[in-house]
């Protein structure tokens, strides 16, 4: 703990002076403010006076009674000293922001602003509402905490819909009250922190005039929007921030409108109240409060949301503000409108200001010379058994704004072709122009160069050409195309790369689905997993519909990203043939081999067709006979792939169909990995069915998959493959378990259907405008909440078939802030058992049928289900269902 000398000098002679006073009689008093019990530079215990019942000093004790009943019981001479003195300083954040490597869905660094020391706010524009921010803090030895759970930089993942609050706080300092208020103490306590005190005090209506009103965002009425119907005490007129067309432009959609009051005189305490506009739809989601002295420097005073102080959403809804403490005298206020429920459009019929006179007597001890007063005023708990212990330190409140919510279309993708020709092949490339509209989400992007083709097997159809009498008219498809720069672009943010792809999504009810699954398939770690957004589609000046821009998979830096590729191979095992194509001698797996092109003269590579032949039967061969494939493929990502796929239901596994993986160097040390993932259109239960999310939730993906690919004759087996490789060995198994036990415990499973929603609220404008050009006769609306329902059932299902292992120490945990002890008096002292640790050896099994009685104990990996019934087991304590 860090004090400045005076502060050193004054505490300690208080201390003194008090410990001399309780020498001669006990001193019981009910302390007026915020107690801080400084113990030792590590431990500060701090008592808010709203928490106290008593405080007691005698020469050898310090006992304070909380409301709660319980005594803190201090002995003098182990504490430094008890005092009003607030800590010089608390540590800070001094860097915040959202790196696009820790967040699947954010394309660039999003770069926070901390102001004031108390807010930090960011615009992010991803699809997807939880973060994993990159912090600094600035001492080495602070901590940050959210609802008392420690968060760790480039690692915590939190859902930043709402303001988050963030408490930097050092080891042992600790603040006790209610666990539901949050506490924002600030290094001035004396010098107001903007807290509302309770209304009912003495008002004096401020007399505005238009004159003393400004904003960023005039209206280009003035004569029926201008900001004096803001005070003409009519409810039938209305302040309306730009719009339509005039001398002004609308805001960019990264500005809020605000409007700007030069005061009459200097106020300190205010309040404020305003109407919403006479329509539906017109309100403020967040405001923030900002006051200055000159209408140029802002100091930030508090928000205000719909869900925290209850903002009116009604038409003529009246919000009237509680005392607001601006901390000091001000001639300017700002009202800013940070989220409005329509395209972030400032609407008011009336608005008022008020001067709170305060009638209660001056505090006589409120000297400024180091007096204290409370860090916070909060409310009484409503049952004092409430009150913990929570980290004590500088609080934020964290804000994200997301451009997605105002947004009303999806970005759009314009290419021209040369001569505005026909895209007819998936064989040659055409020229082309191609150009982006952000939608002010994304980044805009002027026309550059570039070529078109189709792609695709079966979503591929070549248009056609009719002819009725002297008619000629053209059938074009809603066909999928491969993309090629010239240069690496970043379309939309994403990593620089030449090759792109629009997938169509023409299938019924497909436009959710390669989102859901590509998210899934990041949030398991899948290897070189695509990001999916939603686009429009123009070509030719055409809409074409509602597609999905994402990477093209292959050796790129976009996509899988190696150091050598010179010996790499990247392999399909797909049904469609290709030139080359080869079938494996167990399985009868059909193999394309995608890199290298050994038909192409100018590719360069260090390997043969024969090589890779060679290798990949190798492989297959160690699956089939049940050899160690560890030294083969890489587990965590074999893990990952197969765990994505199995969630989603993709059975084109086993067709097999776009199933992808690839190996650095196929004459050395390197491993198979399997992915990037690919395609889940027919996956959902859609195969069969030609439905989503109606079937197969409960499907057993490798025991009894309901659609096998099986030749017979020629030895073709391919589901027994995935079934091989997926059980091939208990640490395959345990790894399965243990990204399972993680996706359904630390958020994975939460975040998914949360996407689901975010996906759609975005994309629905687009969806309905694709429907114009392409019915489908899909209500995505309710599609979206099937979706989070089968997605929630098959997770479940696929955790009740898994083997159950003991992960202790093997997950991170979120780490709750513990409080100290308070009571210093005890000497007790704990000696630690040493920990050992040893190699794993094998797991074995108990297994009890569900009346208890013991079935098999000892078994293995491999024969713990062997010789039972379909049914529930109690398996190493945890229930398991044997299909």
């Amino acid at each position: 703990m860090v004090k400045s000398s005076k502060l050193l000098l004054f505490c300690a002679m208080m201390a003194q002076s008090l410990m001399l006073r309780a020498a001669a009689a006990d001193n019981v008093q009910q302390p007026t403010d915020t107690t801080y019990v400084y113990i030792s530079p590590e431990r500060l215990d701090v008592y808010p006076p709203a928490y106290v019942q008593s405080l007691q000093k005698t020469s050898k004790r310090v006992i304070i009674t909380t409301t709660d009943g319980q005594q803190h019981t201090y002995r003098t001479s182990l504490i430094d000293s008890v005092s009003t003195c607030h800590p010089d300083s608390l540590p800070r954040i001094t860097s915040f922001k959202f790196n696009n490597k820790f967040n699947d869905q954010v394309f660039t660094d999003v770069i926070a602003d901390i102001v004031e020391d108390s807010v930090i706010t960011a615009s992010v524009p991803a699809i997807g509402k939880r973060l994993t921010p990159s912090f600094q803090l600035s001492d080495e030895l602070a901590c940050a905490y959210v609802d008392g759970v420690r968060q760790h930089s480039k690692k915590s993942r939190l859902r930043f819909e709402e303001s988050v609050y963030y408490t930097v706080a050092r080891p042992g300092w600790q603040i006790v009250g209610p666990a539901a208020v949050p506490v924002e103490p600030t290094d001035d306590p004396g010098s107001g922190s903007g807290d509302d005190q309770p209304s009912g005090s003495q008002l004096t209506k401020i007399e505005l005039t238009a004159d003393m009103l400004s904003t960023n965002a005039p209206s280009n009425y003035p004569d029926t929007e201008d900001l004096d119907k803001l005070l003409d005490d009519d409810l039938g007129t209305f302040f309306h921030s730009t719009w339509g067309s005039g001398l002004y432009e609308k805001l960019p959609l990264d500005q809020s409108p605000y409007i700007d009051i030069a005061l009459p005189e200097a106020l300190r305490k205010i309040q404020f109240s305003y109407i919403n506009r006479g329509a539906d739809g017109y309100y403020p989601l967040e405001l923030a409060l900002y006051a200055g002295g000159d209408g140029e420097t802002w100091t930030f005073i508090r928000s205000f949301t719909v869900e925290a102080d209850n903002l009116p959403t009604e038409a003529l809804g009246v919000y009237q503000s509680p005392d607001i403490d601006l901390g000091a005298d001000y001639t300017h206020l700002r009202i800013e409108q940070k989220s409005g429920a329509h395209k972030n459009y400032l609407a008011w019929a009336e608005f008022s200001l008020y001067k709170v006179n305060d009638q209660t007597a001056p505090n006589p001890d409120d000297s400024g010379s180091g007096s204290e007063t409370p860090d916070t005023d909060p409310e009484p708990p409503a049952d004092d058994n409430d009150l913990v212990w929570t980290p004590f330190g500088r609080t934020y409140r964290v804000a994200v704004d997301w451009p997605t919510d105002r947004s009303v279309m999806t970005p759009s993708i314009f290419i021209d072709t040369e001569g505005g020709e026909v895209v007819k092949s998936k064989d040659y490339y055409l020229e082309a122009t191609f150009s982006i509209d952000g939608a002010g989400v994304f980044p805009d992007m002027e026309p550059v160069p570039m070529q078109i083709k189709g792609r695709g097997n079966s979503s591929w159809e070549t248009p056609r050409t009719y002819s009725w009498g002297e008619d000629t008219w053209t059938y074009e498809p809603k066909n999928p195309y491969r993309l090629k720069f010239y240069e690496k672009q970043k379309p939309f943010g994403l990593t620089k790369g030449k090759s792109w792809v629009l997938q169509s999504n023409k299938q019924t009810g497909s436009m959710m689905v390669n989102g859901i699954g590509m998210k899934a398939g990041h949030l398991m770690g899948a290897v070189a997993t695509n990001h999916v957004i939603p686009v429009e589609l123009y070509m030719n000046g055409e809409y074409c519909g509602s597609y999905i821009f994402n990477e093209k998979l292959g050796f790129a830096n976009n996509s899988i990203e190696l150091e050598d590729e010179s010996a790499a191979v990247r392999i399909e095992l797909d049904s469609y043939s290709e030139a080359g194509q080869f079938r494996t001698n167990n399985y009868y797996l059909p193999v394309n081999i995608k890199e290298p092109d050994f038909n192409d003269p100018e590719t360069f590579t260090r390997i043969t067709r024969e090589d890779v032949i060679n290798d990949f039967n190798a492989f297959v061969d160690a699956v089939y006979y049940n050899d160690d494939i560890e030294s083969w493929v890489d587990v965590d990502y074999l893990v990952a792939f197969l765990s994505a796929n199995e969630l989603v239901a993709n059975y084109e596994l086993n067709h097999p169909k776009s199933t992808f993986l690839y190996k650095e160097n196929v004459n050395g040390f390197s491993k198979y990995v399997f992915g990037p993932i690919w395609d889940l259109d027919w996956a959902y239960g859609y195969e069969g069915s030609s439905t989503y999310f109606s079937n197969a939730s409960k499907d057993d993906f490798y025991n009894k998959p309901k659609h096998k690919w099986n030749d017979g004759s020629n030895g073709r087996n391919t589901d027994k493959f995935w079934h091989n490789l997926r059980y091939a060995s208990e640490n395959v198994d345990r790894a399965y378990y243990k990204l399972w036990t993680r996706f359904l415990t630390q958020g994975g499973i939460d975040e998914l259907l949360e996407y689901c929603d975010d996906y759609f609220n975005y994309a629905e404008p687009s969806f309905l405008h694709n429907a114009e050009r392409w019915w489908d006769g899909s209500d995505y609306a309710s599609s979206k909440e099937k979706a989070k329902s089968w997605l929630r059932k098959r997770a479940d299902y696929i955790y009740s078939l898994l083997t159950p292992y003991d992960l202790s120490g093997e997950l991170d945990q979120p780490e709750q802030w513990e409080a100290y002890a308070s009571n210093v008096d005890n000497d007790d002292e704990e000696d630690p058992d040493a920990v050992t640790r040893t190699q794993r050896p094998l797991t074995r099994f108990t297994v009890h049928d569900l009346r208890g009685i013991l079935i098999k104990r000892d078994a293995t990996f491999n024969t713990w289900r062997d010789g039972l019934a379909p049914g529930l087991y109690i398996v190493n304590g945890k229930k398991v269902l044997v299909q």
